[in-house]
């Protein structure tokens, strides 16, 4: 005997077993779905989001959707920025340390090592916080004012003392840095200052 596939089928097709309570493999039966019904939990629409920017269609403006996000990398920070930040952080804090450190052993028994000392700590501070307005885009002239004056200082121990052990290298590496076009770029494109 030969079967059609035209032929209408001799067996109605069974229905699914029920599923066994708690079994994690159950897939729900044919136009069913597992769950409490989520009518209830839908809002009412109140108007646009107040939070968003629209385009003039009416679509959200929104970077996670990424035919309205910006251009890629119009507002990546540059990696000499993040490093200029860094070395400010590094040469901040481990200064800062250091000289309280020495402050505390009590080397410093002339005035005049104490107020060198003073204004240590004090770029320090600064150095840190002009790291934390180059990472945010705010301003690289902190930075920049502030390398220039180090290496200005360090110019004037090494005539003074003739000890060749300033830390020189940070603060013309960190001026190099936020020198370079693309960092000023940056910093402009953010609506920060820079030189």
């Amino acid at each position: 005997m030969s079967h059609s596939p035209w032929a209408p089928d001799p067996a109605p097709h069974t229905p699914v077993p029920p599923v066994a309570p708690g079994d994690p493999f159950a897939v729900a039966p044919q136009g069913q779905w597992y769950g409490p019904d989520a009518r209830h939990l839908q809002r009412p629409f109140t108007g646009p989001d107040p939070y968003l920017d629209y385009d003039r269609y009416g679509r959200p403006l929104n970077p996670i959707d990424p035919a309205h996000a910006a251009p890629s990398g119009t507002w990546q920070r540059p990696g000499i920025v993040t490093a200029a930040a860094v070395l400010a952080f590094i040469a901040g804090g481990l200064g800062s340390l250091g000289l309280i450190a020495l402050m505390a052993l009590g080397e410093f028994d002339t005035p005049f090592l104490t107020y060198l000392a003073v204004v240590g700590l004090l770029f320090g501070g600064i150095f840190v916080w002009g790291g934390v307005a180059a990472l945010t885009g705010r301003s690289s002239r902190i930075l920049v004012v502030l390398a220039i004056a180090d290496v200005v200082l360090e110019i004037v121990l090494l005539v003074l003392t003739r000890d060749p052990s300033g830390g020189l290298l940070f603060p013309i590496l960190i001026w190099v840095f936020l020198m370079q076009r693309r960092s000023r770029d940056w910093f402009r494109l953010r609506g920060g200052r820079t030189f």
